[in-house]
């Protein structure tokens, strides 16, 4: 529960620093935030949208030659019910779909989260993060381990606890997550159906 914990917690200041710092395009051509209904879903134009933005930007693909992208559940829903998902991971890799694993369109490989970015406006509205190889780092700060997660039993020499009548345990990390380029990491704002 700890290391879920843990990591949950990271995760979210990573994704905090990503929707703070990163390009931003809004589902469905809307102007702003407060346009975005929950009828403006991702759809495969929104990430072909995306990849051309990142194309153009010159952001790095990965080793794969792929783009990443963190898409919350909600907004996962709506892309795979999408006729260019479809299409492009239905019948090409029967595995994934079966599975339920994410899969690939348009050059970018889709992580699922359920930890989801939201805001609130007109509708709820929910970030998927598209981004380059190098759009952001994570700095574990040197001799420090990445997370720690500390169980202190009772023993003879807690004098905190001279009847050994409980245990403590959490967790601690040095980290810090810093968008490097803002132009390589695109943060779709969209609505669910969900």
């Amino acid at each position: 529960v700890m290391s879920q914990n843990a990591g949950e917690t990271l995760d979210t200041l990573i994704a905090a620093e990503l929707s703070a710092n990163a390009t931003t395009q809004y589902a469905g051509s809307q102007p702003d935030l407060t346009a975005v209904a929950s009828t403006d879903t991702l759809t495969g134009a929104e990430i072909r949208k995306a990849v051309r933005t990142l194309k153009k930007n010159k952001a790095k693909t990965f080793e794969d030659g792929l783009f990443r992208a963190v898409i919350p559940v909600s907004a996962a829903y709506d892309l795979r019910g999408n006729s260019e998902w479809l299409n492009a991971n239905t019948y090409v890799n029967v595995d994934l779909y079966k599975n339920g694993r994410i899969g690939v369109l348009h050059g970018v490989k889709f992580v699922e989260t359920n930890n989801e970015v939201t805001e609130s406006s007109t509708a709820t509205v929910y970030h998927t993060y598209v981004f380059g190889k190098n759009a952001y780092g994570v700095l574990n700060l040197a001799g420090q381990p990445e997370k720690r997660i500390i169980v202190k039993n009772p023993g003879s020499s807690d004098t905190s606890n001279p009847l050994d009548m409980f245990s403590t345990i959490g967790w601690k990390s040095y980290f810090v997550a810093k968008v490097l380029n803002s132009e390589w990491v695109i943060a779709i704002k969209s609505g669910a159906t969900a």
